[in-house]
């Protein structure tokens, strides 16, 4: 969905030097910043820039006040780590929920009635965007990751019943749902293989190495 920005460019004044979905760009610019390459401005995920925070420059001197007071308050915060603003929200996103209208009579209204209506539902089955799930599972049953000292508190009934979820949920997907990111969603859900697919619009975030 930002391919076209890249056409923007003046020819030959940016190298781009990693175009990809978030975990292969990921794995990549690790691979990169190990070595000690230069990478000028860097698109990614908030929640990525603490395991890059060595590498980045804070912003909190380089962004006018005034740019980041039109933004969501929450987003900007979320954008910053051990009081360093490490990037700028460009956009938040949200899961869209989609169906087969003409296939499904009754909509769940939750996750419990998602489960229990025994309907075939597509969500992404691997690395980010599975994780991305269960953290909302738990959080939406009022759970948290961490507390606040950092410390993980997975253990606990919201994370179980997350993780029970989504196995009832991966138990009557297709078999390949392990592989799927949120591009192989969209083809199961226009192919009819899933009646539901749960989307997000990707969200990138911008920081300055």
């Amino acid at each position: 969905m930002y391919d076209h920005l890249y056409r923007d460019f003046e020819p030959g004044s940016v190298e781009v030097v990693v175009h990809a979905d978030h975990p292969t760009l990921n794995r990549r610019v690790a691979e990169l910043l190990q070595r000690g390459e230069r990478i000028d401005v860097l698109a990614t995920h908030s929640k990525y820039a603490p395991s890059q925070a060595r590498w980045l420059l804070p912003l909190d001197s380089l962004v006018a006040p005034d740019a980041l007071a039109e933004l969501a308050p929450r987003a900007v915060e979320l954008c910053r780590f051990e009081q360093a603003q490490l990037c700028v929200p460009r956009l938040i996103d949200v899961r869209i929920l989609w169906y087969w209208r003409h296939r499904v009579d009754t909509v769940p209204d939750s996750w419990d009635a998602l489960v229990a209506s025994g309907m075939r539902f597509g969500f992404p089955g691997r690395e980010s965007g599975l994780f991305g799930t269960f953290f909302e599972l738990v959080a939406g049953n009022g759970g948290e990751l961490f507390d606040a000292h950092g410390k993980p508190t997975m253990l606990s009934p919201e994370a179980e019943r997350a993780i029970e979820t989504l196995r009832n949920l991966a138990s009557r997907a297709p078999g390949d749902l392990p592989d799927w990111h949120y591009d192989e969603v969209d083809r199961a859900l226009l192919d009819g293989r899933v009646l539901w697919g749960l989307l997000r619009r990707p969200h990138w975030w911008v920081a300055a190495p």
